[in-house]
This record gives structure tokens, C-alpha cells and sequence, in this order.
């Protein structure tokens, strides 16, 4: 079902978004290796445990996003400025500890001057870095993995409407490694088998949705408070989708 949806290789249900960075992260510092798994998160020697990250996408959104990196063993590095992130500024901070490249779809983040997503996965990719999309409230479940992502996170309870959750999708070599980690630091982060089965079922109503008809609706209702508000005075009621 994920694979079909997303356009993935593999996927898998895990917590929430936020325990899919981690484990995506953990994922592309240890690859398989059991070992490796089990030295997280405190000891990384020998494995490359930096993650590149727009300055602008370092968010909060309940929790910083950085301390997911952190909880992987990795450590965040910032590229570029609050408003502008230039290609050198990427290119440059890439080295030879560089593990992966978190990319942050949400409105949370500096909405100008930032990297396109295909742009970021151009200059990681010719330096052999995997790109991780956080796209936790994101409708679109195929654009990213399209467009040059290596692994794609979703939540299972915002815009799917289903049990808090959140989905692993991509390139198969890294959700497995990612997926392993529930032998190391994901084993606090376990996900029930209820939310997995309703999670799923979330996935399979989404395709048979009305997405047409459900965004008619929602519109009718802004536009119907909209026009109950424009003709107040001293009111300007507008209507402004999230970027």
C-alpha cells in the first residue's frame, strides 16, 4: 500500500514523523550493521554522523527538529542563513562525516531565499549524500520522492486522519537501515499494531477519497466566513492558503 501510494521502493509505519527522522538518520549512519545499531546514540566513532540542514528549516514544531537529529547521535549542520541559502552554502558543508541531508517541507519554515528541493538533491547527490523530506503535514504522498528525495516522512494522523503514526517511504536500502534501528534507538519509539492497521487503512481510504469535493466544501465554508466578515467595518477578510 505505501510503496503504491508514495511511489517508494519500501516503506513501514512507525510513531510519529518526528521518530521517522530518527530512525531515517540512524539509518544512514549505520546501514545494516547490527553493531552499529547498538553503539547509537552515544558512540559514533568511525561512522559519519553529520546532517546537512537549511538554516531556514531548522524548526520547532513541538520540539526543535535538531533534537531528532541529535537523538540518532548525529548532529545538526546548518547551511546558508535565516533568509538566504545559496548552492555553495550546501556544497560546502558537505564532508566526509556527512551521513545525510534532512530537507523540511512545512509552512514552520523561511517560506524565501531557501533551496528548492530539487536544487538540494542536485548538490547532495553529486557528493554521494542521501536527502531526507520531513513532510509531515503534506499532502502530496508521490511529488517528493519524484522530484530527487531518497526517503520521504509523513505523519499518519494530520492529513490522512488516522492513528498517530507516521510513514517511512523510498529508496529501499535506506528504510530497511532505517527500519533496523528498532533494534537500537527505535525500540523506545515502537509503534502499536493497532496504529499500523489503522494507519494502513488511513492510506487505502485516502485513495478512494474525493479530494475534489472534500477541498469544494472546505472552500465554501471560508468563503461563507469570509463574506460574513467583509462587510464589517475596519475588516479586511482574506482568503491565504498555507505555502
Amino acid at each position: 500500500v505505501i510503496a503504491r501510494l508514495t511511489g517508494g521502493e519500501a516503506g513501514f509505519i512507525t510513531a510519529c514523523c518526528a521518530s521517522g527522522i530518527t530512525m531515517a538518520i540512524a539509518g544512514a549512519m549505520t546501514g545494516t550493521s547490527l553493531l552499529a545499531i547498538e553503539r547509537l546514540p552515544d558512540d559514533t566513532e568511525g561512522l559519519k554522523s553529520e546532517v546537512i540542514v537549511q538554516l531556514g528549516h531548522i524548526v520547532n514544531y513541538g520540539a526543535p527538529i535538531d533534537q531528532s537529529i541529535r537523538l540518532a547521535g548525529a548532529t545538526a549542520v546548518p547551511a546558508g542563513t535565516v533568509s538566504v541559502t545559496q548552492d555553495y552554502h550546501v556544497a560546502e558543508a558537505i564532508r566526509d562525516r556527512t551521513a545525510a541531508a534532512l530537507y523540511v517541507v512545512a509552512h514552520h519554515t523561511v517560506q524565501y531565499g531557501m533551496l528548492s528541493l530539487e536544487e538540494f538533491c542536485e548538490i547532495c547527490h553529486a557528493r554521494g549524500v542521501p536527502v531526507i523530506v520531513d513532510a509531515a503535514s503534506e499532502y502530496d504522498l508521490r511529488g517528493f520522492l519524484a522530484r530527487g528525495a531518497d526517503i520521504v516522512l509523513y505523519s499518519g494522523h494530520k492529513f490522512l486522519s488516522g492513528p498517530t503514526s507516521g510513514i517511512v517511504t523510498g529508496r529501499k536500502d535506506l528504510v530497511r537501515a532505517a527500519y533496523l534501528q528498532n533494534r537500537g534507538v527505535a525500540r523506545a519509539m515502537k509503534v502499536g499494531k493497532e496504529s499500523i492497521a489503522g494507519t494502513m487503512a488511513a492510506l487505502e481510504a485516502w485513495e478512494q477519497r474525493d479530494h475534489a469535493g472534500i477541498r469544494q466544501r472546505e472552500e465554501a465554508a471560508l468563503h461563507l466566513w469570509q463574506g460574513a466578515l467583509q462587510g464589517l467595518p475596519g475588516i479586511e477578510a482574506r482568503i491565504i492558503p498555507d505555502p
